[in-house]
């Protein structure tokens, strides 16, 4: 096992994967971090996120070339209360 840790910025997640990818150490990534797609559309966030999308694109294509396989898991927040919060404060994979 190969674990990464990244600063919590768009930048330092995609750089994240930009490591791994190129480090070429394992055949599969797994992260349980970030954020749906839809995050990343003008139309629901209100900017235009087309670079970081572009980014990670990119960084999953170098991945998949290498015969890398890339897996993320989705947030629940079933366990969270009005009072309490579960959530990483930096991207691992």
């Amino acid at each position: 096992m190969v674990v990464y840790d990244a600063p919590n910025s768009d930048a330092g997640f995609i750089d994240l994967f930009y490591k791994a990818a190129s480090d070429n150490l394992v055949d599969t990534m797994s992260v349980s971090w970030g954020l749906a797609e839809a995050f990343f559309f003008e139309q629901v966030v209100g900017e235009d996120r087309t670079p970081q999308l572009t980014a990670f694109h990119q960084a999953f294509l170098e991945a998949a070339a290498q015969g890398i396989s890339v897996f993320a898991s989705s947030v629940t927040t079933a366990r969270s209360t009005s009072t309490t919060r579960s959530t990483a404060r930096s991207p691992t994979c």
